[in-house]
């Protein structure tokens, strides 16, 4: 479509081509910018005035001049601008070259960390160590029997290759304290593992933060117990040896539960979230009056004659512990106690006596010996051993009665 020149508006029409500058100046202002728009369309209209006689032609709202100069062969036409903000630029265009950037790796990228307060292993109703390596930390004595009930966790934080040994009738508690497989970088929340797995000597027997066993009995060997905390990226093993025996063996020491009256059981919400054994107390295990009675075998007959029962002290050991020198037999259940005894005493009238003693293993033991014969060369011994398990279930009222005792003999060389 061809016009004439008269018929355009040509400071109009430049001013909507020629909106701000076609090369932005940085930091200038608005009205730097409308000022030298302004002096663009004013150079560019004197330079299509000078072309007056020519042909225009609007093509898709764009200008262009038709006819050829015939000097030049040159078809002039008009240059098309646009324009944009330099402020408006930076604050929405981002330059930064995302293909040269190194994607981030997927997590996690290692198995999961060990330290001492993240995913440690901790072991709780242990009646003793069995062995140990020394402690790490001169100010903890791992080995104090209070450490059992008030820091359960020091072996495994301060201990150098803990052995831990369990008494029949407990409850063995191993866990893992803080089980984390990595942190999320957007959240700096700690991701759990994916998998956690206890092995006994290798064979797999449970999964889960957490293994406890309950009312135990003797093992022949020391146990193998390994744990593995699993994710994507690997396996972190844990590994640490126990083994189960009776607390009589030990003389004094009885197991956790019957010493506190209670047991640590885990607590996924303890701990802040960490997870943590926490004691509770359990009335099960409070005492119970257990009674006998004494018979020497073949009493007040032959060598056996009552003079050689009143010359000496017979001993009356519970676990190891001697009960009849100090004062610990009792006469009844109201705690009553007799003074020492003889050994005539101790049969005497078809006496009774008690003691208390907690739920689990017990060894009572009764020994009395005395010489005979000329010259004092032979010696007779009087000894008999009880084993009794006081059931956890067994009623907290009652009385546990071990009966008559019929004491044997042997007579040896001196």
């Amino acid at each position: 479509m061809k016009i004439k020149w008269q018929n355009i508006d040509l400071s109009k029409y430049m001013k909507d081509m020629f909106t701000v500058s076609a090369m932005p100046i940085p930091g200038a202002t608005k009205e730097d910018t409308a000022r030298a728009t302004e002096k663009m369309v004013a150079t560019e209209v004197k330079r299509i005035e000078a072309q007056k006689g020519r042909d225009v032609v609007l093509i898709n709202d764009r200008v262009f001049i038709t006819d050829v100069d015939d000097n030049n062969n040159v078809v002039p036409r008009l240059n098309e601008v646009r324009g944009l903000d330099y402020d408006y630029l930076k604050d929405h265009i981002d330059d930064t070259i995302y293909e040269l950037l190194p994607q981030p790796p997927e997590l996690p990228i290692t198995p999961p960390p060990v330290s001492e307060f993240v995913n440690a292993l901790w072991v709780a109703n242990w009646g003793m160590l069995a062995d140990f390596g020394g402690s790490t930390d001169p100010d903890k004595d791992i080995g104090g029997d209070w450490v059992r009930r008030d820091a359960h966790e020091w072996p495994a934080r301060f201990g150098i290759n803990p052995v831990y040994r369990f008494f029949t009738g407990d409850n063995p508690l191993f866990y893992i304290h803080n089980p984390v497989s990595h942190r999320d970088p957007e959240t700096s929340e700690d991701v759990v593992p994916d998998e956690i797995t206890w092995k006994l000597d290798g064979q797999e027997v449970h999964k889960g933060r957490y293994l406890q066993l309950y009312e135990v009995s003797p093992t022949e060997a020391r146990k193998a117990l390994t744990v593995e905390i699993k994710n994507s990226a690997g396996t972190t093993t844990q590994t640490l040896f126990y083994e189960i025996k009776d607390s009589d063996d030990e003389g004094s020491i009885e197991g956790f539960s019957s010493t506190y009256q209670g047991s640590y059981f885990y607590d996924s919400s303890a701990a802040d979230g960490k997870g943590k054994a926490i004691f509770r107390e359990d009335d099960r295990y409070e005492p119970r009056w257990v009674k006998f009675r004494v018979e020497w075998n073949n009493y007040g007959n032959g060598e056996n004659k009552k003079r050689k029962f009143r010359n000496g002290t017979p001993s009356v050991k519970l676990d190891g512990v001697e009960l009849n020198r100090t004062g610990e037999l009792g006469s009844n259940t109201a705690g009553n106690t007799y003074s020492k005894q003889n050994g005539d005493e101790l049969q005497k009238d078809g006496r009774w006596y008690y003691f208390e003693k907690s739920p689990g293993p017990m060894t009572l033991e009764i020994d009395y010996r005395f010489n005979y014969r000329s010259g004092g060369k032979k010696r007779r011994i009087f000894n008999k051993v009880v084993e009794q398990n006081i059931a956890l279930d067994s009623p907290r009222d009652g009385v546990v009665d071990l009966g008559v005792l019929h004491v044997g003999k042997r007579d040896v060389k001196r």
